[in-house]
């Protein structure tokens, strides 16, 4: 049997428990289920040892059960139980079907990486900081100055790379290295990321099946990153607005695939499982690394 979460956020979470397949304990050689298998399972909750379990609530006919809780909730909990019937001190009995412990740790790396100075928030205003600046380099093709739009050149490249980055400096010549981000970078923050979510326990299928999601998305988004940065360097090699705004078009582009994703296969949807993913659809997801560490096989 296993027991699978869905959540969506992580200081308030929606989860949403399913039971995906029977228990064998109450199917029969073909799979179907005995005659007296449990009907209409119900989620508990224990916390401590001894403790009453407390009832959240019966899975519908769909084995679905979605409850409102929030991360401290969850973090409280010693474990989740499904049963028909509430389980004893010790949770056990003849009719508890699954059981799992609340993924601490996970939730910890979660709030970590959603808080206002973590790495998806820093991530995602500094990816908006380059949006911002290849915007401005637009501006100054329709109606500026080329040095400006050289100047802006400058930022853009700078804001990805951060300081520590192989072309961050005075890109432009006009004698100042100038960066209006963090100096950190992008891509220094989708490393810290990376970290965050290598940093998780990776010793089920689950678990490294959305840790390598992840890993993929992130690449991904690097990718992007690196172009609007070369397309960035293009422009400040130029001689003028006209030679410059294709790579102008170029790093909007990759720029905009960087933080808001691509819809590669064109169904309206930004897909995790497609490589589509972008800064703010990691925030978005943030949750699915808890869904990993939530999945227990009974």
């Amino acid at each position: 049997m296993k027991l699978k979460t869905l959540l969506a956020g992580v200081a308030a979470l929606a989860v949403s428990f399913s039971v995906s397949a029977m228990d064998p304990r109450f199917t029969d050689a073909n799979g179907d289920l005995v005659a007296d298998a449990p009907t209409n399972p119900e989620l508990f909750v224990q916390v401590g040892d001894g403790a009453a379990a407390t009832r959240l609530g019966v899975l519908d006919a769909l084995d679905m059960l979605i409850v409102s809780i929030t991360a401290d909730q969850l973090a409280q909990f010693d474990e989740l139980i499904v049963a028909v019937d509430a389980p004893d001190s010790a949770g056990s009995g003849s009719q508890v079907i699954a059981r799992i412990a609340p993924p601490v740790e996970a939730l910890a790396v979660v709030e970590a990486l959603l808080a206002t100075d973590g790495s998806l928030a820093q991530l995602n205003a500094q990816a908006q900081l380059v949006i911002d600046h290849i915007d401005l380099m637009q501006r100054e093709i329709d109606g500026g100055t080329f040095p400006e739009l050289r100047r802006h050149a400058d930022h853009v490249a700078n804001l990805v790379e951060g300081a520590s980055g192989e072309h961050f400096g005075d890109l432009d010549g006009d004698g100042v290295s100038q960066n209006p981000g963090d100096d950190i970078g992008v891509l220094a923050h989708l490393d810290g990321v990376s970290a965050a979510v290598l940093s998780l326990p990776q010793d089920t299928d689950e678990q490294v099946f959305y840790t390598t999601i992840w890993l993929d998305a992130i690449e991904i988004i690097r990718g992007h990153a690196v172009v609007v940065v070369d397309q960035a360097l293009r422009v400040n090699a130029t001689d003028s607005p006209a030679e410059a705004q294709p790579f102008v078009t170029g790093a909007f582009a990759s720029g905009v695939s960087m933080l808001d994703g691509t819809d590669a296969d064109g169904n309206g949807v930004i897909e995790m499982f497609s490589g589509e993913f972008g800064i703010r659809s990691l925030d978005e997801q943030a949750s699915t690394l808890v869904v990993a560490q939530m999945f227990s096989e009974g």
